[in-house]
Formats: structure tokens, C-alpha cells, sequence
């Protein structure tokens, strides 16, 4: 990543030139409620990963000037962390069940609040940060 972030900061425009990077955030809410069955352990889309300050430290060693940064959830995050569960209830029934009630809207408008409070603690499900060349 290292190498691909400092040549993507040559083709930025001094002064104008920005971009914004999105990945997920090592250091989330969901990470530490559900650890393994987070979507940040997607490997292969996943490899590397990043919390707030590494990203930051990583962005500023290849070349990049760091204009904001906002750590945000989404409900749907949390559904698919709880979907992953599913294949760990060992009473099919109840396995059922559960994928029944999380496909429901009442379910996903329910980790509204939880995507807000992930958000109110500064641990949201993704990192977006909006970089610009250094000077």
C-alpha cells in the first residue's frame, strides 16, 4: 500500500488536487463485538488493516496532507456481522429463525442507534479520510 499511496500522491495536483480513501476500521465497535466475523477479515479484499492513527501515519509518510477524516457505521454493517453468526447457532430452527428476523426492516431500522453510538464513541465500522498533496 505503501508504495501504490506514494505514487497515486505524484498525480495529485499540488494546492487542488484530492482524494478520498475508504477502508474499515481495525479499531471499530463492531471489530470488538465481534472480532472474526467482521467484514474487515475479508481476505482477499482485505489485507491490510488500519485504525485511525496508522492510517493517518501511513497517509503522511507517502506524501499526503490529511484534510478530514470521519470514522461512520451503517446499520447493514452490523446485520451482516450478526449474518455471519447464523452458521454458529447449532439448532436449525432457531438458524431460521434468526435469518428470518435479520432479512426483516424492523431489525436493520434497530442498529440505527447502535451505528450512531459506534459513531458518538469515535469506533465507526469505516475509516473515510479525504487526503491531499503535501507541499
Amino acid at each position: 500500500p505503501a508504495r501504490s499511496l506514494g505514487n497515486l500522491a505524484r498525480l495529485l495536483k499540488p494546492v487542488t488536487g484530492r482524494m478520498v480513501i475508504e477502508v474499515p476500521n481495525a479499531e471499530s465497535l463492531i471489530t470488538y463485538l465481534f472480532g472474526e466475523l467482521t467484514p474487515i477479515y475479508d481476505v482477499p479484499r482485505h489485507l491490510y488493516f488500519y485504525g485511525p492513527d496508522t492510517l493517518a501515519a501511513l497517509l503522511k509518510k507517502t506524501g499526503y496532507r490529511i484534510e478530514s477524516m470521519r470514522l461512520s457505521s451503517r446499520p447493514n454493517q452490523f446485520v451482516r456481522c450478526f449474518r455471519a453468526g447464523i452458521g454458529r447457532i447449532p439448532f436449525e430452527p432457531w438458524r431460521l429463525k434468526a435469518d428470518q428476523m435479520l432479512g426483516s426492516a424492523e431489525f436493520l431500522a434497530a442498529m440505527e442507534p447502535l451505528s450512531s453510538y459506534a459513531e458518538q464513541l469515535k469506533l465507526g465500522a469505516s475509516i473515510r479520510v479525504v487526503v491531499s498533496r503535501q507541499v
